[in-house]
């Protein structure tokens, strides 16, 4: 009996090839392409596209075997890569840009609609947030003598009429974060000196930047002023809170460099040469803006254009009249 189950053994261990067996089955699964979301599971039922797994066998199917897909490597140029040498920065070879392809589609909105959108999302925002201040200040008694939210929202409007909507967002964003925090430590704002202090360390330590820190105070310097909150006082005056929100590092500021008469030569040539219709409107806003000493802003502000003219019609001068400025409310 044993020397049946040795012959038996023997003639299968001299007729079997692990490695043809293995490069057979290997061969016999199949090659597993790259996914997208939406080419399998509940998406693949929405959007159709999942009719190749029709034709896979039941085992694939049930298993999930698969072959994985072969990447090759990129073949690279020795002569190029010799002349380039250790340079980590990829060669890579740019196509010409329109303006469609760049800038993302947005609704159609004009700069005064966008003002006031931006408007009433900055009054909501404080809104909010003041409804949660406790204290003995004018403005917080105030606000909660009215009982509907059309009459505390006027009174916000009516104190912040002249600020500009992205600073109160962000005047608004800063303080956020020391309102909610003074909330989780069962405290309430308008807050003292020390807790104020006690705020500024904690960010300091958790790794918050200064500037951060610094726009922090700004805008609780922005409460104390803007709405008369007198109990902030000695909290905006405190000398270790400025500490704390101070950088103990110098950095050199980093900042675009003007541009030079070589650039506005090229900016010039793309005006007059350029076949394409938005490089030449771009190019000619910011010639603009350069010899108008406009902020952009302040120059897409504009409500209407003047064209001065020469006797022979040839345009000399371009004049626009911009209400809204970021300097309009100085003296």
């Amino acid at each position: 009996m044993s020397d049946h189950v040795e012959n038996v053994s023997g003639a299968c261990h001299e007729g079997y090839n692990k490695d043809q067996s293995l490069d057979s089955s290997w061969m016999q699964l199949e090659q597993k392409p790259v996914e997208f979301f939406w080419e399998h599971s509940f998406w693949a039922e929405i959007f159709g596209s999942n009719d190749s797994e029709s034709a896979a066998s039941t085992v694939v199917r049930h298993f999930s075997l698969h072959r994985p897909a072969v990447v090759s490597e990129p073949i690279v140029d020795s002569d190029a890569t010799a002349t380039v040498g250790t340079s980590d920065v990829s060669q890579k070879r740019l196509k010409a840009a329109s303006y469609l392809d760049v800038v993302t589609k947005s609704s159609v909105q004009s700069w005064k609609e966008h003002r006031d959108s931006m408007w009433e999302v900055a009054i909501r925002r404080w809104h909010s947030s003041a409804m949660t201040w406790k204290g003995d200040d004018c403005f917080v008694k105030m606000l909660q003598s009215k009982s509907d939210f059309r009459g505390q929202c006027q009174i916000l409007v009516d104190i912040l009429h002249h600020k500009s909507p992205a600073t109160l967002l962000k005047r608004s964003n800063s303080l956020a974060r020391l309102v909610n925090d003074l909330h989780a430590h069962n405290l309430e704002f308008p807050c003292s000196e020390s807790e104020l202090y006690d705020y500024l360390c904690r960010q300091r330590n958790e790794g918050a930047p200064a500037s951060r820190l610094k726009a922090l105070l700004e805008a609780v310097t922005f409460v104390r002023h803007v709405f008369g909150c007198e109990s902030l006082d000695f909290a905006v005056k405190s000398r270790r809170c400025m500490g704390a929100a101070s950088s103990k590092t110098v950095e050199t500021v980093k900042q675009a460099p003007p541009l030079t008469v070589e650039h506005l030569k090229c900016i010039h040539a793309v005006l007059e040469t350029d076949p394409d219709p938005w490089n030449v409107v771009f190019c000619g806003m910011v010639l603009f803006c350069v010899y108008g000493r406009a902020r952009w802003s302040d120059a897409q502000h504009s409500q209407f254009v003047e064209w001065d003219c020469d006797s022979g019609g040839t345009i000399c001068f371009v004049e626009c009249s911009t209400a809204v400025h970021k300097n309009m409310q100085g003296a």
